[in-house]
């Protein structure tokens, strides 16, 4: 994989963020790399990732979310600052992706379509029908190869943090 494929697949995903031109503070990408979807608990969590001064986490429930989206996969994002400070909003809209360990061109993304207060309220949001079950082993004519391939995925998120006043 050649750090063009990468640096235009991370493109793409910024550039998907539709923001009316806000003030951005603080944006940035992290990868979580699934050596073992079959052996994933219920409840994953990611390591904790630092993007815009602020420490994330991303949860992954790979047999989806208990009230009727157990077909699909949930993913959730949440901000750890906020659950220990009571004054904090976090402004900031992401994009979700799910692609192949080895190849870029092999996703699946989800984006926020307005701006999301992250509070102590409201430490994570998610999309709980990211993408179906099934899909991951679906072929993609694009690129001739599903997403999942040897029991493995990455899953990415893109988060750009704007000032409070927004």
């Amino acid at each position: 994989m050649s750090s063009k494929a990468r640096e235009q697949f991370i493109n793409k995903l910024k550039n998907s963020i539709e923001d009316d031109n806000e003030d951005i503070i603080g944006e940035g990408y992290y990868e979580w790399k699934i050596d073992d979807w079959k052996g994933l608990r219920i409840f994953q969590v990611s390591p904790t990732f630092t993007i815009g001064d602020y420490k994330w986490r991303m949860a992954l429930l790979p047999t989806g979310y208990t009230d009727g989206h157990d077909e699909f996969v949930s993913l959730y994002l949440g901000n750890y600052d906020v659950e220990n400070d009571e004054s904090l909003n976090i402004y900031s809209n992401y994009v979700f992706v799910i692609r192949n360990y080895t190849d870029y061109s092999c996703f699946k993304y989800e984006k926020t379509t307005n701006t999301v207060l992250f509070d102590i309220n409201h430490s994570e949001h998610h999309f709980p029908k990211f993408i179906r079950k099934n899909n991951l082993s679906t072929i993609i004519k694009k690129t001739n190869k599903p997403i999942m391939e040897d029991n493995k995925v990455v899953i990415g998120v893109y988060v750009r943090i704007y000032y409070e006043n927004n």
